[in-house]
């Protein structure tokens, strides 16, 4: 036997007592784990954490990946107290790490942040025109493109770039092997 000292601690969005109530959770693991119970507020309900996480995050990412330097450009922190944030910091956390991945030079834009944002493209999409000359885009050349852009931000990184897409690594595997099966070299 080895004598270990540990602290617990867990978290939920839950109301673990109605869990309790409702048999869906065990009282006795509750009234284990309840020793010093922390209530916080989601994350738009304290505005003035956001800055504060969003520099911490894009501290640790810097550090993660090799992007010493990176600040945020200068209506970046304003747009983010902005915000929702409906998935609370894990969201905030993983907006950060894409702009991280995705800054160009030395400062993270809000275009690097946000889908919704009108990002920039190194190269443009492949759209095609039908015989009535609307536009027709090839949704397997749009998907394609995008993997490849995610493996030249990250360098060939195939986990981050999955990360980046938001699909697992498996997935992404499977498209490049796709891709390899097809001819083509990304």
């Amino acid at each position: 036997p080895v004598r270990v000292d540990v602290r617990v601690v867990a978290t939920t969005n839950r109301d673990v007592m109605a869990s309790v109530k409702a048999g869906e959770f065990r009282e006795d693991l509750y009234y284990r784990l309840n020793v010093i119970p922390l209530r916080l507020p989601s994350l738009k309900d304290r505005k003035g954490d956001v800055a504060l996480l969003a520099n911490h995050f894009l501290k640790d990412f810097t550090a993660e990946y090799g992007r010493s330097g990176l600040k945020f450009a200068e209506n970046v922190e304003q747009a983010l107290e902005q915000r929702p944030w409906p998935g609370n910091v894990r969201e905030l956390r993983n907006v950060i790490e894409r702009g991280v991945l995705l800054a160009q030079g030395d400062e993270v834009m809000l275009e690097d942040l946000f889908e919704d944002a009108a990002h920039p493209c190194d190269a443009q999409p492949v759209i095609q025109h039908g015989a009535d000359g609307r536009e027709v885009f090839n949704l397997s050349d749009l998907e394609r493109e995008m993997v490849k852009r995610a493996l030249e931000k990250t360098k060939g990184n195939r986990t981050h770039a999955a990360k980046l897409l938001g699909i697992s690594v498996r997935t992404l595997r499977n498209k490049l092997a796709e891709y390899r099966q097809m001819g083509l070299v990304l």
